[in-house]
C-alpha cells in the first residue's frame, strides 16, 4: 500500500516506484521509474514499460490498480 499526499494547493504530490528487474541467478537486467500519482484514481491500468539501464530493448507489461479509501475526500490536481 502506498500514501499520496495532496498538499494545501490540492495537488497531488509526485510517488516514485523504482523497480529493478533481475534474471534468474541475480543478474539484473534492467530498472523502471513510474510515477504512482500518475495513475491516481485510474482503477486498473495496463501499460508496457520500456526498461532503463537494459543493454537490449527489453520491456516489461505490469498491471497497475490504484483505488482511492472510500473514506477519504479525493480532490486534487495531478
Amino acid at each position: 500500500m502506498v500514501q499520496l499526499v495532496i498538499n494545501k494547493q490540492q495537488i497531488l504530490g509526485s510517488c516514485e516506484l523504482k523497480l529493478e528487474i533481475h534474471q534468474k541467478g541475480g543478474k539484473e537486467i534492467g530498472s523502471i521509474s513510474i510515477n504512482l500519482s500518475e495513475y491516481a484514481g485510474s482503477g486498473v491500468t495496463t501499460e508496457r514499460y520500456l526498461l532503463q539501464d537494459c543493454k537490449y530493448n527489453s520491456t516489461i507489461k505490469l498491471s497497475l490498480r490504484m483505488n482511492i479509501k472510500p473514506d477519504s475526500v479525493h480532490t486534487f490536481q495531478t
